[in-house]
């Protein structure tokens, strides 16, 4: 077990030094593009001349501009304590808990601190977003049964959308707002009085900041646009990457002979890129089943987006090099290079 643990150590080092500003951005632009888009999405692919629909899109969005704020001291609080602490999942990069400890470690580990972040503070967004935007929904339909209309309607859709984001952010265990610091405070090396201490300050500054997500729907909604989503193992693709990731994880050593510092994330982007692929994304696991529903009405959206832009991409495609705005890779064809030889002053290669 202590080689084990040494190998990890060793493998978190290799991770953190390979990070940089650029990699901070490109991992932001995506997942920010996703949060923004998808609510109007998710509208307009549904029906968006019912209320419901309307009203969930203006919900989402309207928790998003609110719990600004909050997504800034989550992040805040993310980068502290270097957890992911809406979901309580491993860390995304190293994929697991920290290895490395001492105030020293945590400096190094700098960019994956960043970039933990950034993953809270769009996590705060998107889940508040979800969680709102349905309870929206359902009130809608609800109050509507209720023969509400008006003022009436309007109140009864904020206060139902306001209970279910108190419900969706309540802890469910006594230590569950202090496991954070814990984590951190055994990390930094801090045992007996002076780990307690050191919970009892940190406790103090944002408590609000260290809730975890109960709403299991909204969180695999988060893990998704985040490409953080754990591999189920219910199909071949999936069995394969879960044994796979496990068998890093207990050989980290591995990694680093070859290269692949770290798994689910890109996994799960080239996952997304298969999807968008026209043709192609019908050859994804589970996307047939996911545009036709079977996986719920959340994955069909979200398969009936992707088919749809990436029809969007390729008609694009197709017209602008009908139009000759663009052309192929700009390789020279047998026929393009018979043609320079003739026309041109390179003598033929007998």
């Amino acid at each position: 077990a202590s080689d084990v643990y040494k190998r990890q150590k060793l493998a978190e080092f290799f991770i953190s030094n390979v990070f940089s500003i650029k990699t901070i951005i490109i991992n932001l632009i995506p997942s920010g593009l996703k949060t923004l888009v998808i609510p109007g999405l998710k509208a307009v692919l549904n029906n968006p001349f019912e209320k419901a629909t309307r009203v969930e899109a203006a919900a989402a969005y309207s928790a998003m501009r609110s719990s600004f704020g909050g997504a800034l001291k989550a992040a805040a609080a993310g980068f502290r304590y270097e957890q992911a602490i809406l979901t309580r999942d491993g860390t995304r990069l190293v994929e697991g808990e920290l290895a490395m400890k001492g105030k020293l470690a945590g400096a190094w580990r700098i960019f994956p601190r960043i970039l933990n972040s950034s993953d809270e503070f769009l996590s705060k967004l998107n889940y508040d977003s979800f969680v709102a935007g349905r309870a929206a929904a359902e009130a809608v339909i609800e109050g509507t049964e209720k023969g509400l209309k008006g003022k009436a309607l309007d109140d009864f859709i904020k206060d139902a959308t306001t209970r279910a984001l108190d419900a969706a952010m309540k802890p469910t265990t006594g230590d569950e707002l202090v496991s954070p610091i814990i984590n951190k405070g055994l990390n930094l090396g801090l045992t007996g009085e002076d780990l307690f201490k050191y919970v009892e300050r940190e406790a103090m500054r944002d408590p609000q900041a260290l809730r975890k997500g109960n709403d299991e729907e909204a969180l695999n909604f988060v893990r998704d646009v985040l490409y953080k989503r754990k591999f189920s193992g219910e199909n071949g693709a999936s069995k394969a990457a879960l044994a796979y990731e496990n068998f890093m994880k207990n050989f980290p050593s591995i990694k680093l002979l070859v290269g692949q510092l770290f798994f689910r994330t890109p996994i799960r982007v080239f996952e997304e890129g298969i999807r968008l692929t026209p043709g192609i994304q019908f050859l994804a696991p589970g996307f047939l089943k996911d545009l036709q529903g079977a996986n719920g009405p959340l994955r069909q959206v979200r398969a009936q987006a992707e088919a749809m832009t990436s029809l969007v991409v390729a008609s694009g495609v197709m017209s602008l090099y009908a139009q000759g705005r663009i052309t192929g890779d700009g390789a020279y064809s047998d026929y393009k290079q018979q043609k320079n030889r003739v026309d041109g002053p390179q003598a033929e290669p007998y």
